[in-house]
């Protein structure tokens, strides 16, 4: 089972899509220079929003309840934690990989990797869209845990990537 993240806008709003080419969610940027965004999946509306003035930390809501963050570290790796349905709070890393052959990769805590995030630059729209690709070991079922955790994912590259593209 493989995803797609597909980009819809400059503002960096997009579509999740999965294996048989059906979207998943659309996750919607409230407007051009906003960090704030929701999608829906089933019955649950998922949102993720700055928690402070800074954009330095971002809070996951689901259906208006805190379920998890998104934050950085020292290293430059985009720290999420998150709270499954189960009441289980688990924690993911995902960090930049490779340099000619670039790409993100999710860990769990005991730093096995869990999934890639491979961009591909689209001119068109001025954004990445985002080939997700699940390693052997992980196999996830499709609700809203797993939707939350790639809207999660999909959310903190494109900020990695406006973050390193501001810095140059």
């Amino acid at each position: 089972m493989n995803f797609q993240l597909s980009s819809t806008a400059s503002n960096g709003s997009f579509d999740l899509i999965d294996g048989q080419e059906a979207m998943v969610t659309h996750f919607q940027y409230e407007n051009w220079f906003s960090s704030s965004g929701t999608a829906s999946f089933k019955q649950d509306q998922i949102t993720i929003k700055s928690r402070n003035f800074w954009h330095s930390a971002f809070d996951v809501l689901v259906n208006e309840v805190d379920k998890g963050d998104i934050a950085f570290n020292w290293q430059g790796h985009i720290l999420i934690r998150l709270e499954e349905k189960s009441g289980i709070t688990k924690n993911y890393r995902l960090k930049s990989k490779g340099f000619w052959d670039f790409r993100f990769v999710l860990e769990d805590e005991q730093h096995t990797e869990l999934l890639q995030l491979i961009p591909k630059f689209r001119w068109n729209k001025l954004a990445y869209n985002y080939g997700v690709d699940f390693a052997e070991t992980f196999k996830p079922t499709t609700n809203t845990d797993l939707i939350t955790l790639l809207l999660a994912c999909g959310y903190g590259a494109n900020l990695y990537m406006t973050m390193m593209a501001a810095a140059t």
